[in-house]
């Protein structure tokens, strides 16, 4: 009979296993440490871009409403636009979070264009900007909802508008200058995006009376 030898096989030991475990931890720690920050990282990126372009497109609806504002006169809106005979704009809310005006639209009046009461204004509940357009020269025509231009993406924490040169007796060109706050909506990673605009537009249409 053949003896048969058997050779010993020799097990991790207990020491050997622990070594093991704890390296495998570090490095998935280490891992999931950079799969963190690389999905941060995208997540900023992606919030600045939505908050860029929210305040890129607000702020050029706007501005391109307002600069075609007209001077709310006798031969337009008497007044019942702005509040106020010959004057172009109307920001005279003790927190500057709105402004009327009068501006041309082309698709009213059936699609023939006309001259409208147009506002725009924060919502400080939802932190939303709004549009509301009359039908008419006439402020009290406003419907009672109005057409948000911001999208739930995004919380506009501050809109003011300031008005220089208002009145049509002044022969001054009218600007509005408009500042704007804005940060994304969400889960948010420190430090949080934030974009802060300021731009000044100026009135198109001659500061003339046409009486």
């Amino acid at each position: 009979m053949n003896n048969k030898h058997f050779q010993k096989q020799k097990g991790l030991s207990l020491v050997e296993v622990l070594v093991s475990f704890a390296i495998f931890g570090l490095l998935s720690v280490s891992l999931m440490s950079i799969f963190t920050a690389t999905v941060n990282t995208q997540t900023v990126v992606l919030q600045h871009q939505a908050i860029m372009n929210e305040a890129n497109f607000a702020i050029d609806y706007m501005g391109r409403a307002i600069r075609l504002a007209r001077a709310d006169n006798s031969t337009s809106g008497s007044g019942a636009c702005t509040g106020t005979i010959d004057t172009n704009y109307s920001d005279t809310t003790s927190s500057f979070t709105e402004i009327k005006f009068l501006s041309y639209d082309p698709m009213a009046n059936g699609g023939v264009g006309a001259y409208c009461c147009r506002k725009f204004a924060l919502n400080t509940t939802n932190h939303t900007i709004y549009e509301y357009k009359s039908s008419t020269m006439l402020a009290s025509d406003f419907p009672a909802t109005g057409t948000a231009i911001t999208s739930s993406q995004v919380i506009v924490n501050n809109l003011t508008f300031v008005a220089q040169n208002r009145a049509l007796s002044d022969y001054k060109q009218p600007m509005v200058t408009i500042s704007l706050d804005m940060v994304p909506n969400g889960r948010r990673i420190v430090p949080i995006p934030e974009i802060r605009v300021q731009t000044s537009l100026s009135q198109r249409n001659l500061n003339i009376s046409s009486d």
